[in-house]
């Protein structure tokens, strides 16, 4: 695996309009032009004007877009954006998967999903079996709060859609050198 394998370089617009429909929903359409504003230029002309559910864009423009929408709104806020993410993708555009949806399925499909929403990185699901699982992914890129708190808000939603009624997603930050500088770990408990 080399580092240029561990980049996220695309991600679907799917995720930007989600953002764009979160920032009018909860600041109207002046929230969006404003926070257009408070980006450079390349990532305005991008995000400007229509975004296809399934077209690809650039994840460090979609990354610099979502850290201007974070500033000063935390974690919590990212949480919520995974949640709602989960809820809306899981609904829509791969609502067959709810008529099989059960933690196991979940998990066993968790890498194709994760490589049709991002272009880059390495997944491994480790199942280890009844009601817990550890999900490693390498990855280089996208914004810190939505490693810590975005995905780990989507893997809970997910798993609440699947008819868990306690769950629990730990988040072990990357640390070290070279690909460990990059390993993200999500500890899943459900019952």
């Amino acid at each position: 695996m080399t580092e240029s394998d561990l980049i996220i370089t695309q991600e679907r617009g799917q995720l930007v309009r989600h953002l764009r429909a979160i920032v009018e929903r909860t600041r109207g359409p002046e929230g969006w032009a404003k926070l257009l504003a408070s980006v450079s230029e390349p990532c305005r002309l991008a995000f400007d004007g229509s975004i296809g559910v399934f077209e690809w864009v650039d994840a460090r423009l979609a990354t610099e877009l979502s850290m201007a929408f974070n500033e000063g709104s935390g974690e919590a806020l990212t949480a919520d954006r995974g949640r709602e993410a989960a809820r809306e993708q899981l609904t829509t555009v791969n609502r067959w998967m709810l008529r099989f949806l059960s933690p196991s399925f979940l998990l066993s499909n968790f890498s194709q999903f994760f490589r049709f929403y991002f272009m880059g990185g390495r997944i491994q699901v480790e199942h280890e079996g009844g009601d817990t699982a550890l999900i490693h992914i390498w990855a280089i890129g996208l914004y810190p709060d939505f490693w810590a708190s975005g995905a780990p808000g989507w893997l809970e939603e997910a798993l609440r859609m699947t008819g868990c009624q306690e769950v629990e997603v730990r988040y072990e930050a990357p640390s070290g050198r070279g690909p460990e500088a990059c390993h993200h770990r999500y500890h899943l408990i459900w019952r």
